[in-house]
């Protein structure tokens, strides 16, 4: 039996739809790193940052390997002075380069979309970007495949969570939403940056994780997530096991929300065990 206070939502998994095309950055030879990307359409409040001289992959050699191993050089070069100069803009790093950054997440999926490369970065400068260790909220120890948002994606939404009865509650623009759990209409999409396959599974919200959302490997591979990710290392606290982080959608429509979301994903040999 769950916990008598978790809040088990269903959790359909929707395909992402691509972000409209945008105006791509003007072309730049890795021989002028000062030449800036100019910033997407309708993103008044961008901001843009240089790559350096050199950073760039050579075409030729481009294996997902060295993308990968690309972009962690940029991000240890550039990461710290990128979390001191602009907290919180979401920073993209592809092909070795930190292509820019941007207070928006819109305005930096707009250029983000248009990258093909195997590997990208794509995470809030001094948020996403550090080591963490994290433990699972008590209401999923008894089943870790359960997906956990936590007080990291709630709290800014302004989410109230009401126990009894089950409801979450938000004020936009004079009015009030409300959803309530479980039920036949409400809904959690989690989407993979750039598409998966649907999937439905049980969801608490717990404060006592502080960071965005936990999926298993079999889900975040089954969403197709994993080709744009957060630097930085995760590890589930009390055993030490490592955990990737993903970039991820959450939606629910109930309460207007639709918004990005860093997603942890638990390790095999985690999700294999039922309880702590």
């Amino acid at each position: 039996m769950r916990h008598s206070t978790a809040m088990s939502l269903l959790l359909a998994v929707a395909a992402c739809q691509g972000a409209a095309p945008a105006p791509q950055p003007s072309p730049q030879a890795a021989t002028q790193p000062a030449t800036q990307p100019a910033p997407p359409a309708g993103g008044a409040g961008a901001r843009s940052v240089q790559a350096r001289e050199g950073s760039a992959l050579e075409p030729a050699s481009s294996t997902a390997a060295d993308v990968r191993a690309a972009n962690v050089a940029a991000f240890e070069r550039e990461g710290a002075r990128l979390a001191t100069d602009c907290p919180g803009d979401w920073v993209l790093i592809a092909e070795g380069r930190v292509r820019g950054h941007w207070r928006d997440f819109a305005d930096a999926w707009q250029v983000a979309a248009r990258e093909s490369g195997p590997h990208l970065y794509l995470y809030r400068a001094g948020i996403d970007d550090g080591d963490a260790t994290f433990v699972l909220s008590p209401f999923t120890n008894d089943d870790p495949h359960w997906t956990q948002l936590g007080g990291r994606f709630l709290e800014p939404l302004g989410l109230t969570i009401g126990m009894a009865p089950h409801l979450w509650s938000r004020q936009v623009g004079g009015r009030t939403l409300v959803a309530r759990w479980p039920g036949d209409d409400a809904h959690v999409e989690l989407v993979a940056a750039d598409g998966g396959v649907s999937r439905r599974t049980t969801t608490v919200a717990s404060a006592l994780f502080d960071a965005d959302v936990t999926l298993t490997e079999t889900a975040a591979t089954a969403l197709g997530a994993g080709r744009i990710e957060a630097p930085g290392k995760a590890w589930y606290a009390s055993r030490d096991w490592p955990c990737r982080k993903v970039l991820l959608r959450v939606r629910l429509p109930e309460l207007e929300i639709d918004a990005p979301a860093i997603g942890y994903v638990l390790p095999a040999d985690l999700t294999s065990l039922t309880g702590s």
